[in-house]
């Protein structure tokens, strides 16, 4: 007996076959029989092949050796294609509880990832907001305190996006970007001079240039 197992793509032999084919590489009378996809009785050799359909399209084929009757065979390769269709559908069930279970231990690592960050991006966004709101503060101090502010708006926005990743569509997704872009844009036509004279200590009119 030879059993092909598409899915697998593995023969299995029993029976003189199993010596006879061992190491094949072009494999075995299962194997030849599905290539050729047709049902075949040699009567004088006394083989029989089978090519095992199911209602999803052809899963293997099986190859017999001996006197057995048409009805014995086609009997058989039945059986055979229910149990290599029914453990191919074992796989794909296995398969996407294994990726839900992945799914959900992703989103619970995104989840705790971003409720970390956020957590001290709020306190840094409150402080420096409420540094700005004091007013207290020489040039440098205030665009420091600015550009702490900004890119913690950004942040928290990313990380917002993050804990709703599979929720966001094409539109939503763009929000964050935009928001961050002005910030920046914002903070740089408004505290550009200040930027360069606290970085590299050049002079405000180095800004026009």
């Amino acid at each position: 007996m030879a059993l092909y197992d598409v899915n697998l793509g593995r023969e299995d032999c029993a029976g003189e076959w199993g010596a006879e084919n061992r190491g094949a590489e072009s494999g075995g009378p299962a194997r030849r029989s599905f290539d050729r996809d047709t049902d075949r009785d040699d009567r004088q050799n006394e083989i029989a092949e089978r090519i095992l359909r199911t209602g999803s399209g052809s899963v293997g084929a099986l190859a017999l050796r001996g006197q057995l009757s048409a009805l014995v065979t086609d009997a058989l390769a039945s059986l055979a294609a229910i149990v290599i269709d029914r453990q191919q559908s074992l796989e794909k069930e296995e398969r996407a509880e294994n990726a839900r279970k992945s799914e959900q231990l992703r989103g619970a690592v995104m989840d705790a990832l971003a409720h970390e960050f956020k957590t001290p991006l709020t306190a840094v966004q409150a402080a420096s907001s409420g540094l700005l709101e004091l007013g207290d503060l020489n040039a440098t101090q205030e665009d420091l305190a600015r550009l702490i502010n900004d890119e913690a708006i950004c942040l928290n926005t990313l990380c917002t996006r993050l804990l709703q990743t599979a929720k966001l569509d094409a539109t939503a997704g763009g929000i964050g970007d935009g928001r961050c872009k002005r910030a920046r844009a914002d903070r740089g036509s408004a505290g550009g001079s200040h930027n360069r004279s606290w970085l590299g200590g050049r002079s405000h009119g180095d800004s026009a240039r």
